[in-house]
């Protein structure tokens, strides 16, 4: 068993543990619709993770962000790389909602998965850590239930 999977074990209100449960989400959604023909179940799940994408993405940046800004080194340069980031999977994400699944550059612009994919291990292999060794556990429980807030604010589409 990992450190992580230990925390997540022990800890389900952790702000780490929920984030990694989010980009874990996205991707077993992502799976799913790679396995799927049905033209009408693959919109569904095309739409689940668009959604699941941009609420996370925003819900990091409200609550998350301005902690890295805080207590990280270089933590400004480092939430303005990951908003950078962020932005060029929210332009991709607006494409693909606004695009039909039939249009030939369709499946290319479902790259903003591999973008989110990429952001997200990084966030899990660096940021996720520091977080847990500079945070005390009280201060990532008072993270998680502002993260779990916070998502809720967001329309379901």
């Amino acid at each position: 068993m990992t450190a992580f999977e230990t925390t997540a074990a022990l800890d389900p209100e952790d702000v780490t543990v929920l984030i990694k449960g989010d980009h874990d989400s996205v991707r077993d959604l992502y799976n799913r619709y790679k396995n799927v023909t049905d033209p009408d179940e693959k919109t569904k799940i095309c739409n689940e993770i668009i959604r699941e994408i941009a609420v996370h993405l925003a819900t990091e940046e409200i609550v998350v962000y301005p902690v890295i800004e805080k207590e990280f080194d270089g933590g400004k340069s480092l939430a303005e790389k990951s908003r950078n980031e962020h932005q060029v999977v929210r332009d991709l994400l607006y494409e693909i909602d606004n695009m039909s699944q039939d249009d030939p550059a369709f499946n290319g612009k479902l790259s903003c998965f591999s973008e989110f994919d990429h952001h997200s291990t990084e966030e899990e292999q660096q940021h996720l850590p520091h977080l847990r060794k500079t945070l005390t556990n009280d201060k990532r429980q008072e993270l998680g239930r502002e993260y779990n807030k916070t998502k809720k604010f967001f329309p379901t589409r």
